[in-house]
This record gives C-alpha cells, structure tokens and sequence, in this order.
C-alpha cells in the first residue's frame, strides 16, 4: 500500500540542469504544468504535462542560418514537443515565434500568396489529415498539401 505522505518524484530542468521543477495547477484553465524552480533570470524554462509527468523537451543549439520570422533572432530546435519536434525562437518566452518541420525534415514552404508572410504552418484538418496553412490566417487563407501541392480547396475543390 502506498503512503500518501510519500514524497514526490523530483525531476531536473532540462533546460538549465541547476534547479528542480515545479508542478503547478493553471487558474485560468486548471490544466497542470511545470515550471523550473530557479530564478527566472537564469531560467525560465516551463513544461506541459503527459501522464502526471512534465513533457520534457530536448533543447538543440541556437542556429544562426535560421532566423526567427517574428523578431529574426536565431532558433533552435526542440525534440519531443507535444506536437513533435519543432523549431522556436532563442529569446522565447520574450518572443513567441516557431517553425514547424515538415515530415522529410526540411522547414515549410513560403507562403504561395505573399512570401513575405513566411513559412507556413502545418495545421490539422478534417479526418486527422494534416495540412500547410499561412501562418497569417485568417488575413491570408493560403493552403498547400504537405508534399507541397496546392490543396483541393485551392484548385476550387472542396477541402
């Protein structure tokens, strides 16, 4: 039988690799959440939950070929994302900014309708498929297929 005043298991930022993380209850929408315990200075490295444990995230070194398309600091990639891999921006949480990368690992297309939008983004679709979507939407409605075909709705078919 299970002591219920038994201590809970600690894991280490995966980030900063100095301080432990913290579960934390949202108020806003009372999903859980993991924060790391350091100064925020230092680190301010937070983590979803999957199965009452903190979705750990593998952090790559900042890539300076890849710019972020919010603020144009260099990005990295983060392995093992709720939604897969994925590149982010090096100054997040000051700058949102992310690629997604497509399933032969190359980045998403420009957008087919103004490049200046920039690559864009794999979204969900009906029946579990996936598609590229302009990361400006709903001020752009551009649309690709994954492989980087124009989509059914695009060629005047229904999507």
């Amino acid at each position: 039988m299970e002591n219920p005043k038994q201590k809970a298991k600690m894991y280490q930022c995966p980030k900063c690799h100095k301080h432990d993380l913290k579960r934390i209850v949202s108020k806003k929408n009372g999903k859980p959440y993991w924060i790391c315990q350091g100064p925020t200075e230092v680190c301010d490295a937070i983590f979803s939950e999957r199965d009452g444990e903190p979705l750990l995230l593998t952090f790559g070194d900042p890539d300076p070929t890849c710019p972020c398309p919010e603020c144009n600091a260099p990005m990295r990639i983060v392995k093992g994302g709720q939604y897969g891999d994925y590149w982010s921006c090096t100054v997040y949480p000051k700058c949102k900014g992310a690629l997604d990368i497509m399933p032969d690992g190359a980045l998403p297309p420009l957008c087919p309708e103004d490049e200046e939008h920039g690559p864009m983004r794999i979204r969900p679709g009906k029946e579990g498929m996936r598609f590229l979507g302009c990361r400006r939407y709903p001020e752009c409605t551009a649309t690709l297929e994954i492989d980087g075909s124009p989509s059914k709705k695009q060629n005047g078919g229904e999507a």
